[in-house]
């Protein structure tokens, strides 16, 4: 079903752009955007380009109710924009070189053009959602796209703050992360909800059920960015840790151990210590505090979505977007790459 979905999701932002007269109107402009979107001009879409999970999972939980996803699909792919907006705007502050495998927008245009850029496509986005709006009177959706887009830049905001921080906790973390992470995900399941014309109570838990999934989502690639590829490849080197990236398990560290806090600040970023950090930070109690949180908020998003849907994606009356939802948060909860 979700593959069905997905080539809808497609059709729905490619229509977007395709539409819009700016794009027409400036070549640079267009390839920037429909590139950064993962489209060549012509709507094929550029491979590895992104898996469209937040629109995704707007569609799924609109099913999961009982809604029609032609509703919720233009917010949808509204939401597609707002993402990529953020990624535009985060590559520019991180000076990140690659984005699936590819040269980020603003090495490939400059910074000036990819932060306009990122600008135009957050205009097109909310205009698009006004238009959804009003086409499905449903104005809620204009007050969830404000909510998103607030707190995802607050939660870039802190991201950017927290750095060379020493003094951080894990509460400060999870603060950080229910704006920067959670908050599209969350977004995404309370958009679909609110498509189906689920109760307001319906609507809350589902909203629950997609921060604890946001915040178990981002804690399992912190841990990956530390540990996965040696659980998975056996290779040694941990790039969240040369670059010295402020997660989960390094704040968990910090809190616990002044020693290791010295450590990491003197710390220059080589590969050669990577194994030692590692070992410094499982000794320290990071590994487990990391998974068994993880854990935590998996068990509780689960045990609201069997509250709303059943026990799982297999049981009798639960029909194929109750279980493809279910698959998709259990998948973004546990995935191991």
């Amino acid at each position: 079903m979700s593959e069905i979905y997905l080539s809808k999701i497609n059709q729905a932002i490619f229509s977007l752009l395709n539409a819009d007269w700016g794009l027409r109107a400036d070549k640079g402009l267009g390839a920037m955007i429909f590139d950064a979107l993962g489209f060549e001009r012509d709507g094929k879409i550029i491979p590895n380009s992104g898996k469209r999970i937040r629109p995704t999972l707007a569609c799924l939980t609109c099913g999961a109710f009982g809604g029609d996803i032609d509703r919720v699909l233009p917010a949808a792919a509204a939401l597609e924009l707002l993402h990529n907006f953020t990624l535009i705007h985060d590559d520019i502050e991180d000076c990140s070189d690659l984005r699936h495998g590819r040269p980020t927008v603003w090495k490939r245009c400059g910074q000036a053009l990819a932060i306009n850029g990122g600008d135009y496509l957050i205009g097109l986005c909310f205009r698009s959602v006004h238009a959804a709006a009003r086409v499905e009177n449903l104005p809620v959706f204009i007050d969830l796209f404000d909510e998103m887009y607030k707190k995802v830049t607050f939660g870039q905001h802190l991201d950017m703050s927290f750095e060379n921080r020493l003094d951080l906790t894990t509460d400060d973390y999870l603060g950080m992360i229910s704006g920067k992470t959670v908050a599209l995900l969350r977004g995404a399941m309370q958009l679909g909800a609110a498509a189906a014309g689920a109760d307001a109570v319906s609507i809350q838990r589902i909203r629950d059920a997609g921060k604890k999934a946001g915040i178990a989502f981002q804690l399992q690639d912190d841990y990956l960015g530390i540990w996965g590829e040696t659980d998975r490849f056996g290779k040694s080197v941990s790039t969240d840790i040369t670059g010295k990236k402020t997660t989960f398990p390094i704040i968990f560290a910090l809190g616990k151990s002044a020693e290791f806090s010295d450590f990491w600040q003197a710390y220059d970023g080589s590969e050669e210590k990577v194994g030692e950090i590692r070992d410094r930070l499982e000794a320290l109690g990071a590994r487990e505090a990391t998974r068994a949180r993880v854990r935590e908020e998996s068990g509780a998003a689960r045990t609201i979505l069997s509250e709303l849907f059943g026990a799982d994606g297999s049981a009798a009356g639960i029909d194929a977007d109750r279980a493809a939802l279910i698959e998709l948060i259990e998948f973004l909860m546990t995935r191991d790459r």
